[in-house]
């Protein structure tokens, strides 16, 4: 017997009814597919064996996996196509799952298995390079082993015979790299933090086994987190001694609201960014840094001038988060269809972004 989770059901009727292509899902539309995954995780061979709390992850996971493919549908000569689906996904799920109160741990778990689901089945397409920095970089986020699982579920979960043997010798290939680099059921064992961030900020073309020299002269501390999770009080409690570039502030010495045109805010931003930079003085980045897109210009141009990157993330359960915004000073207080709308793009610091990642849940001080 297994769990029925709260939003089990309205999960599948978003899905219901969302079309698939027919050469490569014959079964028919996400609902049906999704329904025959989650029966073929839930019979997988290694399934029965692990401890609970990981069969309940890979049991959501398994619903969750294609939740991205009804806004990321698109017909394009006679074929159907969900490109993105992978990403869109994750972030769908992590809103779910964060409205839920799921272990914010395990929800990532959750959404890195979501976002690389597609991975292993790709694997061998990939030059030698590509994959394995793939590999190095999904083992950080998520266990191999069940991102394994994962992908036979899925390879299984169809009706279309000639799609699936193709995928058989990905995945296979892809397990065995992992096996490989030392990262099937944990992290890859990097030698430092500045060599896994070098690795990474070479696309993956560095030996990964590699001592890299420490060259890092001074740290930029990112913060990220939605507004009102209490970035202002970590700051003053563990950096006050550094100084500070805060877009917040930025936007009230040029009296610029939120929601207009943020050209001039980065603009003076870039400027003290680049100052504290050439002056290799340590110092704190304020803003809610919720998007890679928008942390990674930040860090690339850190990075230029040997910083050492930490990225501070905050996080406060979502019942919470609405009280605090509630409370906050009318200029700072936003509608609660902004916060929506920013969950919309939410995408967590990943630990391939910077030399260390902290994650604080709950309020953690």
């Amino acid at each position: 017997m297994t769990t029925k989770f709260i939003w089990e059901d309205s999960v599948y009727k978003m899905l219901t009814g969302s079309p698939q292509d027919y050469i490569w899902h014959a079964e028919g539309d996400v609902a049906i597919h999704t329904r025959m995954v989650t029966e073929e995780m839930l019979g997988h061979e290694g399934f029965s064996s692990l401890p609970e709390v990981s069969r309940d992850l890979l049991h959501r996971t398994a619903l969750l996996h294609d939740i991205g493919k009804p806004s990321c549908t698109q017909h394009e000569d006679g074929r159907i196509r969900n490109r993105g689906h992978a990403r869109a996904g994750a972030v769908l799920s992590r809103g779910l799952l964060y409205g839920e109160g799921y272990d914010p741990v395990l929800r990532e778990h959750l959404c890195a298995l979501v976002r690389s689901h597609t991975t292993p089945m790709h694997a061998m397409k990939a030059s030698d390079e590509e994959v394995r920095a793939t590999v190095l970089k999904a083992s950080l986020m998520l266990r191999c082993d069940y991102l394994t699982m994962l992908a036979e579920a899925d390879n299984r979960g169809r009706t279309t015979p000639e799609s699936k043997e193709p995928f058989i010798s990905n995945i296979g290939y892809f397990a065995e790299l992992a096996k490989d680099q030392e990262c099937f059921e944990q992290p890859y064992p990097f030698k430092s933090d500045h060599s896994k961030f070098l690795y990474f900020q070479s696309g993956g073309t560095r030996d990964p086994a590699y001592l890299a020299h420490d060259d890092t002269e001074f740290e930029m501390v990112m913060m990220a987190g939605f507004p009102g999770t209490g970035k202002d009080t970590w700051i003053k409690k563990h950096y006050s001694n550094l100084p500070m570039i805060s877009l917040d502030e930025i936007r009230k010495d040029l009296k610029v609201p939120s929601g207009v045109n943020q050209s001039p805010v980065i603009i003076k931003a870039k400027e003290r960014f680049k100052e504290l930079l050439r002056k290799k003085q340590s110092f704190v980045f304020n803003a809610t840094s919720l998007n890679a897109d928008l942390r990674l210009p930040w860090i690339g141009l850190a990075a230029q001038y040997n910083a050492r990157i930490r990225i501070v993330y905050l996080e406060v359960p979502l019942p919470e988060l609405l009280r605090r915004n509630k409370t906050r000073e009318e200029s700072a207080r936003l509608p609660e269809s902004v916060i929506y709308k920013m969950m919309a793009k939410w995408s967590m610091p990943h630990p391939s972004e910077a030399h260390v990642v902290e994650y604080h849940y709950g309020g953690q001080s």
